[in-house]
């Protein structure tokens, strides 16, 4: 972009006078702010006009459309400011930068002065003063012109010279710029050549620091840029002395390879990085200035302008982020596989590491007295966890829900206990009953503590396998800082997945010698859960949350291919098709399910009255009010299933489709003497269901499972021991975990959630381990509706679920996949319907 050249007026008498006031350090009597200020004036060519005249300078220039000037005169031997703005600091500064220009003016007509004989050569140069930055011979008045020469090198703050006059003797004696000075009588040529030498190096970017008398240039690109395109010029139009330091910058960007060497130690292990540039290895002091920049860009004195290569730059950030900024410390063995789990950086492990590798990736089996109630995969799992422990690492166990997560862990309390240790496993309320039976029934000798609101842990003799609620721990989160357990198990571990929840906290803060976590679905919303599960494993594996959830918005694939990569030695995950050869499939169906007149009725004008209020623009309705389109949403979900849950309606049961398709399908299922298990999310849509079987099949046993249950385990006991057909009516929330309801055979859902792995869970109460019949599960949706909507977007995204990204997480992650609130919730049967589904898919 091109600078415009302000108009300029003045007189020769006007150009002496001004070039005498500025032989002194003008800049120190204004601000930095108001330097910075003038700085970016001059640069931009902001200066409209400057009119020179003996004693004054007026300064014009423009802001917006507006006209204002700064006056400067000299008194007393400085500038002195009167300005047309109000602003006193943009006058000042207006001021500053007429400074500026005027010295360039000044270095311009000087260089015309006819004491150089080389006129004609120097006007071929960039610079224009060239013979009289190097001259060393007398002038006209008899005085001589002393050479001036520029002494270059490095410093840690960047590209440092150091003007100095050259005497007979080839010494030098640092000039003070400016020079001149009241009483002092040196030559004008020689003051000329320090003037031009203030323009050439303000030019250039360089400061001039009075208090050393030194010209320094920040700034890697500044710098890099001065020696690409400007140095050799100022060779040739000045006398240089550079050093080593200095030459080296002109070989350009140098990159530095690292490598890593592990050695084992008490406490975790140390690493040695080595910083080599080609053959060259970087010495202590020299790569020390590396680690505190994380690789960055940077000048090292001797080195030049160098940079760790880009692919290994964010081990280095990793490294320092736990060990800090001088990389010195020790971190646990686990943390290999984080840093090193690309293979950007070459990692050399001693023979001790070597071992531990082998040893914890090893699939040979261990010597173990298996417990005989455990399957040949569960015999397997309890290895993996063995192995985990001996290692010194933490685990996940994820396991297809109804493997038998609970056995397995049940199983290596008893055969690898810690003597003088309590064991601490947190579940959900519902679940302890479970852990407590299993215990209790299959290993007798391990004592077995509930833990409550009057325990400390400290309330028995000995030493106990304590179970705790989620919640409970939460209550007593104080109390487990005193206290380090032998193992720590988090089941259902899906509890913790929001990191900023106070349960979260409270788990966080529990010490283990070994840690596991046990879940089914440990991607319940987003891969921020894994992130969530791994803090508490394993602090630091999967680096800081900030990064964490950068690279998941930029490149999502790039964080599933790594995270698969990293922690899948601290993984264990089977399925029922994998490991469960003896257990049958289970057979997966829709059924489509009509809406009543009365439901299309209700449907139709809550999805207008939606859009009139809320308008089209979905992603904006989120931001602004995201309950009130909850609401809707949960009002339109109930209208599917049955008119009835509306508060303003009183409708009879024939007027649900669903609940009249679904009574359909039991009478037919319990003519075969079959169980059934029907789950919902709405108590209210269950007890409906429950009047209508009485109507429908009043001779078939009915139980109910859910919040309002007092004592979980009957109905489930009764259930599962009755004879003949029974029907189980169960809520999602209350009977989704910690059940087994194996002995039925079919499964309804009644209202699809908005994510599967939540209705998996329940699908498994059934579908596990001591199943011998084939299971039937129907997913009832309503036609062309906000369900149906939702049930194809599912299916979209079971794939990517399935490859560690997750699943649909909430309510609030469909304005990702809508365009508007009527291609959400619009009423569109058949075609219309069709198509939209199609488009919303991206197919």
């Amino acid at each position: 972009m091109a600078v415009r050249i302000p108009k300029r007026t003045y007189t020769q008498a006007a150009l002496e006078f001004w070039y005498e006031c500025l032989c002194g350090d003008w800049e120190q009597y204004f601000n930095l702010e108001v330097l910075h200020r003038a700085r970016e004036f001059y640069r931009k060519g902001d200066i409209c006009e400057l009119e020179l005249s003996v004693g004054d300078a007026i300064v014009r220039s423009k802001v917006g459309k507006r006209d204002f000037y700064s006056l400067l005169e000299w008194v007393d031997r400085r500038p002195s400011v009167r300005t047309s703005s109000n602003n006193r600091t943009l006058g000042e500064s207006l001021a500053a930068a007429g400074l500026y220009e005027i010295e360039e003016l000044v270095a311009d007509e000087i260089a015309a002065l006819p004491h150089d004989e080389r006129e004609e050569d120097k006007k071929k140069e960039m610079f224009p003063n060239r013979s009289s930055l190097e001259s060393d011979h007398p002038n006209e008045t008899g005085k001589l012109l002393r050479r001036l020469r520029l002494d270059f090198t490095v410093c840690p703050q960047g590209l440092v010279f150091k003007a100095v006059w050259i005497g007979d003797d080839g010494g030098g004696i640092a000039a003070r710029v400016p020079v001149v000075r009241e009483g002092e009588n040196d030559s004008l040529p020689n003051r000329e050549k320090l003037i031009q030498l203030m323009m050439m190096s303000r030019r250039a970017g360089f400061e001039y620091k009075s208090h050393d008398r030194t010209f320094l240039l920040r700034g890697i690109e500044r710098i890099q840029s001065f020696i690409a395109n400007d140095f050799e010029d100022w060779k040739r139009s000045c006398s240089i002395q550079a050093d080593k330091s200095v030459l080296s910058l002109c070989d350009g960007l140098k990159q530095v390879r690292i490598e890593a060497e592990a050695v084992a130690g008490k406490g975790g292990l140390s690493l040695k990085w080595n910083f080599k540039i080609g053959r060259r290895e970087l010495n202590e002091k020299e790569y020390g200035y590396l680690l505190r920049q994380s690789g960055r860009r940077m000048i090292v004195p001797d080195l030049g302008i160098i940079e760790v290569d880009k692919e290994q730059v964010p081990v280095l950030e990793k490294w320092r982020l736990l060990v800090g900024v001088d990389g010195v410390g020790k971190i646990p063995r686990y943390m290999l596989f984080s840093l090193f789990g690309q293979a950007d950086v070459p990692l050399h492990l001693s023979p001790e590491l070597k071992r531990w590798r082998q040893g914890l990736l090893g699939k040979k089996s261990l010597r173990v007295a298996h417990p005989k109630v455990l399957r040949p995969y569960q015999r397997l799992g309890l290895e993996w966890l063995i192995r985990i422990c001996e290692s010194e690492c933490h685990g996940l166990l994820a396991d297809e829900m109804g493997l038998g997560k609970t056995i397995q862990i049940a199983s290596l309390l008893s055969v690898r206990p810690l003597d003088g240790r309590n064991n601490l496993i947190v579940c959900p309320a519902s679940v302890l009953p479970v852990w407590q039976s299993e215990i209790g029934r299959h290993f007798p000798h391990l004592r077995v503590e509930i833990f409550k609101s009057n325990h400390s842990f400290d309330n028995i003799s000995g030493t106990a396998i304590w179970l705790s609620s989620y919640t409970q721990l939460r209550r007593q989160r104080s109390i487990l800082d005193r206290w380090e357990f032998g193992y720590a198990i988090l089941d259902e571990g899906q509890f913790i997945k929001n990191p900023d929840a106070k349960v979260t906290t409270a788990c966080l803060s529990i010490r283990a010698e070994h840690r596991f976590v046990l879940t089914g679905t440990p991607l319940e919303n987003t891969t921020l859960d894994l992130w969530t599960i791994f803090r508490f494993l394993m602090p630091g594996f999967l680096g800081h949350r900030g990064q964490f959830e950068s690279i998941l918005e930029k490149e999502p694939k790039e964080l599933t291919a790594l995270l698969k990569q990293q922690i899948s030695p601290f993984v264990l995950r089977r399925t029922k098709r994998e490991v469960a050869k003896e257990l049958r499939p289970k057979v997966e169906m829709e059924l489509i399910c009509p809406m009543s007149d009365l439901q299309q009725r209700e449907y139709k004008r809550l999805t207008e009255e939606g859009v009139g209020r809320f308008g089209e623009d979905l992603e904006a309705t989120f931001r602004t009010s995201g309950t009130s389109l909850f609401t809707l949403l949960t009002r339109l979900r109930q209208v599917c299933c049955d008119p009835d849950l509306l508060p303003w309606q009183n409708a009879e049961i024939s007027q649900s489709g669903k609940v009249s398709f679904l009574l359909n399908k039991v009478e037919e299922a319990v003519s075969g003497n079959h169980k059934i298990v029907i789950f919902s999310q709405f108590v209210s849509l269950l007890k409906r269901v429950r009047k209508g079987l009485r109507q429908r099949v009043p001779h078939v046993n009915v139980f109910e499972l859910t919040g309002r249950t007092v004592d979980r385990e009957v109905p489930v006991r009764e259930f599962q021991n009755i004879e003949g057909p029974s029907v189980i009516l169960v809520s999602l929330r209350a009977g989704g975990t910690g059940v087994t309801l194996h002995s039925a055979e079919y499964v309804f859902l009644l209202d699809p959630w908005w994510n599967p792995a939540v209705e998996e869970q329940a699908i498994d109460r059934v579908h596990r381990i001591g199943q011998d019949k084939t299971v039937f599960v129907y997913r009832m949706v309503t036609q062309g509706t906000i369900e149906e909507r939702v049930q194809r977007l599912k299916e979209y995204k079971k794939e990517i679920f399935e490859d560690v990204l997750g699943s649909l997480s909430d309510v609030s992650n469909l304005r990702q996949h809508f365009r508007s609130l009527s291609e959400l919730i619009a009423f569109l049967p058949g075609e219309d319907k069709r198509k939209l589904n199609q488009e919303s898919m991206g197919t």
